[in-house]
């Protein structure tokens, strides 16, 4: 089983005594009460409790119970992985989504080694950069083939990153590698920025020729193109980075055309990004098409096992082995649905 994300207790307020949410019959959610309970759901199956409420008005408010779970982002990635076997997590950087010293057995794969990331972002701590959270880096990866650094094929039984594959110059190559290090059982979870909601707003969807043209031209970093995209069209929203849906205001540039020019003749020197610059644009619905033309085309042994819609300004995904393969009839329907997504914003 998983481990849950932190828990909060929701619905209603605090009794006087500081215990659980005081709630009548009628707000009581049975099914949220028994999966955030795991043990009451497993009581109610055997018949100790006709059902979760009689649990929770006999002993449950007093214990302090969680009446039901509101998922955290480190749950929705998690939520679908046994994180109990050994993991690895990629690019955590400074805010890891299971952090080695709360128990979880993982690994850590970045582009830069603890001492170096420490140095990169120490400028950063006023603007709120835990620099603290770095943690030891064991594998560092430069675009070599995954199972050569981390040592081995069929090695991890859970795969986390966070806003990773967007910067990732090859993301089939790099796919391919995920599912040659994962255990036959094991899983890949992401939290990916959608487009729409984000620095990438005007930024056109990625396509899967596009991928195919970086996995054929075996790249390792961005191409300076790529580079003037992202420093020129970058967008803010009343300058925020990231927004949520349906907030009023006017998307505007956040840098000039200067900044755009200096990155692509930077780029073209061979200047180091540090992985800053989004290679790649998604929503949710286009995602969805790119996992399932590279798997109908053989090129990727992942599927889509459970995803979570938009929050905010990102949405998850988790990859498991298998592939897609569409039909010609299934495959418009999600073209389709990948540019209408593209004009919701």
């Amino acid at each position: 089983m998983a481990r849950l994300g932190r828990k909060t207790i929701a619905g209603a307020p605090l009794a006087a005594d500081g215990s659980s949410p005081v709630m009548s019959r009628a707000e009581f959610d049975e099914a949220s009460y028994l999966a955030a309970n795991i043990d009451i759901a497993e009581a109610v199956a055997a018949g100790v409790y006709a059902e979760g409420w009689v649990h929770y008005e006999r002993h449950g408010r007093a214990e302090g119970r969680v009446t039901r779970v509101i998922e955290t982002r480190e749950h929705k990635i998690l939520a679908a992985l046994d994180t109990l076997g050994l993991g690895l997590e990629v690019g955590p950087c400074h805010s890891p989504i299971a952090p080695k010293r709360a128990g979880y057995n993982v690994e850590i794969l970045d582009y830069l080694n603890e001492d170096a990331l420490k140095e990169h972002y120490a400028a950063l701590r006023a603007e709120g950069i835990d620099v603290d959270g770095i943690e030891h880096v064991d594998y560092v990866w430069k675009g070599e083939p995954i199972a050569e650094v981390v040592g081995g094929a069929s090695k991890y039984e859970w795969m986390i990153a966070s806003h990773v594959l967007e910067h990732i110059p090859d993301p089939i190559r790099f796919l391919q590698g995920v599912a040659e290090i994962l255990t036959p059982t094991g899983r890949f979870s992401m939290a990916l920025p959608d487009k729409r909601y984000c620095f990438d707003h005007f930024q056109p969807l990625s396509n899967t020729g596009a991928l195919l043209d970086a996995f054929t031209e075996e790249r390792v970093k961005p191409t300076a193109g790529q580079v003037f995209q992202y420093f020129a069209h970058c967008a803010q929203l009343d300058g925020n980075i990231a927004w949520a849906s349906g907030l009023g205001g006017e998307v505007e540039f956040r840098h000039d055309l200067t900044m755009g020019t200096n990155g692509w003749r930077g780029a073209l020197d061979d200047a180091d990004f540090g992985g800053e610059v989004h290679c790649w644009r998604f929503t949710p619905e286009s995602f969805r098409l790119l996992i399932a033309e590279l798997g109908t085309m053989g090129l990727i042994d992942l599927k889509i096992v459970d995803s979570r819609p938009t929050n905010g300004s990102e949405f998850f995904v988790t990859l498991g082995h298998g592939r897609t393969i569409v039909t010609e009839e299934e495959r418009i329907a999600l073209v389709r649905a990948a540019i209408s997504s593209d004009h919701e914003r």
